[in-house]
């Protein structure tokens, strides 16, 4: 069988539906292999005369089918992708490429003239004959043929010549020797008749054609606005007024022509080389006057919007937002009404992708001093911008939750509340007191008059995500006469509006909230909460208790609120902590209060909403004054939850394996939240004088006892319990010290059997802590838990361990810092050394693993200028020869190991390693070299023995000559070998040329 029948099978079977997947790959692979080798031209000829001969022979009529379609396909893809690769720019046509060039040619003119399925062929073909004709020296020829608007029997129909035209500046584009101001001046002789053959098109059949070769020219051709706008050749074709005419239809038959039209004129508009010229000038008052008079933009938007055309209204919206972000300094000058009537218009359009667009309209807007715009721009503006957003900003009115919502997507809704937060602040510094009024305005009236929840709470949304700024304003002091009274206004405003959500009556008003929507109950907690700053100025501590105990109402009142509330009772108790512990009966109320709302919260099942309430309980009643009542208020919170963690412990299983009841089961899970409220609370009970964890901790200990031998085998679990005596340890080092040694061997124990990670972060805590004091035998743990680790590593790959890799050498780092003496004389410290090296190149760029053996292996060979005590600069002196002889032993793979990170890692490492680097160099370049060679140091040696590719060798020898200069220079010059090391890791990458090095040469 023949190659052709060869290729022709493959390429039936890759198109064939019912192909074998396995077929189907090995066919494609042959495919693949087959079209790269020479041999391949001739066959890719003959394909093309074959299928023109069968063209000629059933007069255009022939079948359709759907396999000989896709293999045509098939065929012009690969055809194109050989010639992009195989053939480079200026290349000479031979016969063979001369005959593919002219079956091309035929192929575009039978494809344009005949049925449906010929015609899908068209676009393939086009780009097959663009690429060839670019890649042989015919670009002049074939721009002068295919701008031919009148062409003779046998020459390529417009159609054919249009795609053509459209693919020449991609195909020029994608040449890899030509810079994008190469590409430019290439084509630019070419753009005048361009854009007078588009102009001559765009008014018949193939308007979309044409309109698509003009955006792709204007595109690559960096062509203006005014240059659109300038009459061109003999007919003096204008091609600005033709776009206009074509967006300002009241109908299309497809959105191809809206489409690619609109894109046309956003590349012209976003291009700045005319920028503050008359010409441009002239050409965007035309834009402005056609959108008051000529249905420019709103005419084919109305009709999109109703044909459900997305990208259309997409595509036209970016027109209209384009013009006034790049003309906003001219558009503010004018009234303008027409174009901010239209915008406005569009900021309500139902598809919320399309509104987003706007926005960046109304910011921009707004960079501009109101001093500089005309009224139309100003404060009645945005008054209307705030209800539009209002509107589209509103939940549906049926809406009872996103699981059961399937007109809105919640996903897009988040994204445009996220984006509408911006304009709304904008809009608060130009309106202040309007702002907050109207928006309280319409909270009330819709609360009277019983309409739509969806108003109230989108008012509540607008309210919450300017809080700061208007929290600020209440704070501020001084300023002038209308300063002030805006500030006593908006206070007022804030504060009627709070004793409107609560009233007198606080459950009632919960309640009221709650049968309209609980969307608007959770729309208050976050308001309240968001307004603690302002509560904690201007309200009494009565009134922020009666806030709290609305807030802790709203926390049992429905299940969907129970998060808004809890993040609302955080954030006002800490804004409001100073207001509240101030106050004369601040002993009494504050734990009272405290406690009911921990209370409150450890009944229900959200672990979040748990630890939300914990924070803010436990930093309100650590600020009591009083010691000893703070003291007895942190031990009432712990013991709200041990009581409850000691009763889920009776009810879980020795082991996971013994079974789970569902009481089981529960209790697991429960105990689960109730150890991280525990973690929360530990953590945030620090105070500078007298520690108020001092009796809790006696609550606390026999639970840990506890909790520590009963939850070995629950991970979860036994990880909290970890975090706990870690953050006591932090938090609290002296009054854990009686228990350090028994909860230190426990520990061990943990990671002896487990493994656990955390049980190493728990050693770092301690060795952080206590190293500096004869508290423990911190020598014997470093080389116990080395033994330990060993094995382990040795017996897996390490890429498998880089957990515990990480652990270890945060462990190895704080060692080095707080027990320097024990770090130098131990005896597994080469082997901790060798292995960090070691795991630089076996974990496999793993993030964490690989940045703490970074970390402690620059902090090792750095260790003369470690920031550390004297006495332990003293303690690493005294092991001075031993420490640099475990340093000589790993040099030369450190280095190689980090000039692989940074030449083939992730950026994200970058940093660490040029550290590392600069270290080990700075450490070693007064070492004589191991060869001998007293004309150099070890440190040249190693960098020098880094193997690079050929075409790296150049820069690498730069590289390492500066580097060299950098170290000697001492650690002054460390930030700028960083960004030595930087710039050869992105030449390496392509990223950058060696010409980025010539700027170290400087002095």
């Amino acid at each position: 069988m023949s190659t052709e029948q060869h290729v022709a099978d493959a390429a039936l079977a890759v198109v064939r539906r019912n192909t074998d997947a396995h077929v189907r790959a090995s066919a494609s692979q042959y495919l693949e292999e087959w079209t790269k080798t020479d041999g391949a031209w001739e066959i890719y000829s003959s394909w093309l005369q074959h299928q023109l001969d069968s063209f000629d022979k059933h007069n255009g009529n022939n079948n359709n089918d759907e396999e000989q379609i896709g293999m045509q396909l098939l065929c012009l893809q690969l055809l194109q992708a050989k010639i992009r690769r195989e053939i480079p720019r200026g290349t000479n046509v031979n016969p063979i490429l001369e005959r593919i060039h002219h079956s091309l040619a035929r192929l575009l003119v039978v494809a344009s003239n005949h049925g449906s399925a010929r015609h899908i062929a068209l676009q393939p073909a086009s780009i097959c004959y663009a690429a060839l004709s670019v890649r042989c020296n015919a670009l002049n020829q074939i721009v002068a043929q295919m701008t031919n608007i009148h062409p003779s029997e046998g020459d390529v129909p417009p159609v054919a010549a249009l795609r053509v035209l459209s693919n020449l500046p991609l195909e020029v584009d994608a040449c890899a020797d030509l810079t994008t101001a190469n590409v430019t001046e290439l084509l630019w002789p070419f753009v005048e008749k361009i854009m007078e053959v588009c102009g001559h098109f765009m008014q018949q059949e193939v308007a979309a054609s044409a309109t698509e070769v003009l955006q792709q020219w204007t595109q690559c051709c960096h062509v203006s606005l005014s240059q659109l706008n300038i009459p061109i050749g003999e007919n003096k074709v204008v091609v600005l007024p033709i776009l206009v005419h074509i967006l300002s239809q009241q109908q299309y038959s497809d959105e191809e022509l809206p489409v690619k039209a609109s894109k046309c004129l956003v590349e012209a508009l976003v291009n700045p080389t005319d920028a503050c010229t008359d010409a441009r000038r002239v050409s965007c008052e035309a834009l402005l006057h056609a959108i008051s008079t000529g249905g420019f933009i709103s005419a084919p938007l109305h009709f999109a919007t109703s044909q459900g055309w997305e990208d259309t209204c997409h595509a036209l919206t970016s027109v209209l937002c384009t013009l006034v972000t790049e003309e906003v300094d001219y558009c503010v000058t004018t009234p303008s009404d027409a174009l901010l009537n239209l915008l406005l218009q569009v900021q309500n359009h139902p598809q919320i992708k399309v509104g987003c667009l706007v926005l960046e309209c109304w910011l921009t807007v707004q960079d501009i001093p109101t001093a500089q715009r005309h009224g139309n721009w100003k404060a009645p503006l945005f008054k209307r911008v705030v209800e539009c957003l209002m509107n589209q900003m509103a939940y549906p009115s049926h809406f009872v939750n996103w699981e059961e919502e399937l007109e809105v997507d919640e996903s897009e809704f988040e994204e445009f509340r996220q984006m509408v937060r911006d304009v709304l602040i904008s809009s608060y510094f130009l309106l202040r007191t309007d702002y907050v009024k109207s928006l309280a305005q319409a909270l009330i009236l819709t609360q009277q008059h019983s309409t739509s929840w969806v108003v109230e709470e989108a008012a509540l949304y607008a309210l919450t995500v300017s809080s700061r700024e208007v929290c600020a304003r209440i704070k501020a002091r001084g300023g002038g006469t209308l300063a002030s009274r805006d500030r006593e206004e908006t206070t007022q405003i804030i504060l009627s509006l709070a004793q409107h959500l609560c009233g007198t009556d606080q459950t009632a008003a919960i309640q009221s909230m709650l049968s309209r929507h609980w969307l608007v109950l959770s729309g208050a907690c976050d308001l309240i909460g968001a307004y603690s700053a302002a509560w904690s100025t201007k309200c009494t501590p009565e009134s922020i208790y009666q806030l709290l105990k609305c807030l802790c109402i709203a926390l049992s009142a429905h299940p969907m609120v129970e998060q808004a509330a809890s993040w609302a009772l955080r954030s006002m108790m800490i804004g409001c902590a100073p207001k509240l512990v101030a106050d004369s009966n601040a002993h009494q109320a504050v734990p009272q209060y405290a406690k009911e709302a921990m209370e409150d919260v450890l009944s229900k099942q959200d672990e979040q909403s748990m630890v939300n309430v914990a924070e803010g309980c436990t930093r309100l009643v650590v600020q009591i004054p009083d010691g000893a009542t703070s003291q007895r208020a942190i031990s009432v919170l712990v013991a709200s939850v041990v009581h409850r963690c000691d009763a889920a412990l009776l009810l879980v299983p020795v082991t996971p394996e013994s079974g789970f009841s569902e009481q089981a089961s529960d209790a697991v899970e429960a105990l689960d939240r109730y150890l991280r409220v525990l973690q929360v609370i530990v953590r945030f009970c620090e105070r500078n004088d007298s520690h108020p964890a001092s009796d809790f901790l006696n609550v606390l200990w026999p639970l840990l006892e506890t909790a520590s031998q009963r939850l070995v085998p629950y991970d979860s679990q036994l990880k909290k319990v970890l975090s706990i005596h870690e953050q006591l340890l932090k938090n609290m080092p002296s009054l854990v010290a009686p228990h350090f040694e028994s909860t230190a061997k426990y520990v061990v124990r943990i990671f002896e059997t487990r493994k656990d990670p955390n049980a190493m972060a728990y050693m770092a805590t301690a060795v952080e802590s206590y190293g500096d004091k004869n508290v423990f035998d911190f020598e014997k743990l470093l080389s116990h838990l080395f033994g330990v680790l060993s094995p382990l590593l040795s017996s897996n790959p390490l890429s498998e361990s880089c957990d515990l890799i990480a652990a270890f050498y945060k462990l190895c780092i704080r060692y080095l810092i707080f027990c320097p003496g024990v770090t130098a004389r131990s005896s597994v410290l080469p082997d901790i050394v060798t292995l960090a090296v070691v795991c630089l190149s076996e974990c496999k760029g793993e993030r964490e693993s690989t940045r703490e053996c970074f970390g402690f292996l620059t902090k090792v060979y750095g260790w003369r200028t470690l920031p550390i005590s004297e006495e332990g600069k003293v303690a690493l002196q005294a092991h001075a020869q031993r420490l640099d002889e475990v340093l000589v032993q790993n040099g030369a793979k450190l280095i190689r190991s980090s000039m692989e990170i940074l030449v083939g890692g992730s950026p994200i490492l970058w940093a660490a390693g040029s550290d590392c680097v600069f270290s080990v160099v700075s450490a070693s370049s007064g070492w004589p070299a191991s060869n001998g060679h007293h004309s150099t140091n070890i440190a040249r040696q190693w960098l020098e023995s880094v193997h690079t590719k050929q075409e790296h060798a150049a820069a690498y020898n730069q590289v390492v000559h500066l580097l060299l200069a950098l170290c000697n220079g001492g650690s002054k010059n460390k930030a700028k070998a960083k960004l030595l090391l930087s710039d050869y890791s992105s030449i390496c990458k392509g990223e950058a040329s060696v010409d980025a090095l010539l700027s170290y040469s400087l002095p």
